[in-house]
């Protein structure tokens, strides 16, 4: 399908709140730290108020559709297995972030690997990884790179939210 100037002026406008997208991502983060004093509170507030909220608003306001691109969802076990692998690589590439962290005398990210070592394995999974990785797919995949095929088309769509992604991180 012919994209339309409403495609043009969405994706346009979707790169110019970015910034302001971003800028509520990093105050929430600084929030959370004076609310909470704890880095997973912090995570859960961050993640949820400064990505997830703003990219599920305008999803519901957007309805953007990954149809553009011709993608489907994948099958349950391919998204069981995907979850169990990265789960099992998180594993020795955050005792890798803990080495160092201690190499550089980090007291916040050793204090969360204490909490791993007190049990809290999955509360400190959900909140470092798997909660990312919800809002980021939401605020990339399920917004943006629909939002952009629609108006320049797969290739560019795909490039743009894989610098977009990269600058993010």
């Amino acid at each position: 399908a012919m994209a339309t100037p409403r495609d043009r002026a969405i994706a346009l406008g979707a790169l110019a709140v970015l910034p302001l997208v971003f800028a509520f991502f990093v105050c929430t983060a600084r929030l959370a730290t004076h609310v909470t004093g704890n880095l997973l509170g912090v995570f859960w507030i961050n993640q949820l108020l400064g990505l997830g909220l703003p990219c599920l608003a305008a999803l519901l306001l957007l309805r953007p559709s990954s149809r553009v691109l011709g993608l489907s969802r994948p099958p349950l076990p391919a998204l069981f297995w995907t979850l169990a692998m990265t789960s099992a690589l998180w594993i020795p590439l955050w005792g890798l972030d803990v080495l160092r962290s201690r190499w550089l005398q980090d007291p916040a990210r050793e204090a969360l690997f204490e909490d791993l070592l007190r049990g809290n394995f999955i509360l400190v999974t959900l909140s470092l990884a798997t909660l990312p990785a919800l809002t980021e797919e939401l605020a990339f995949r399920g917004l943006l790179l629909p939002i952009f095929a629609r108006a320049w088309g797969g290739r560019t769509a795909i490039l743009a939210t894989a610098v977009l992604f990269a600058a993010f991180h």
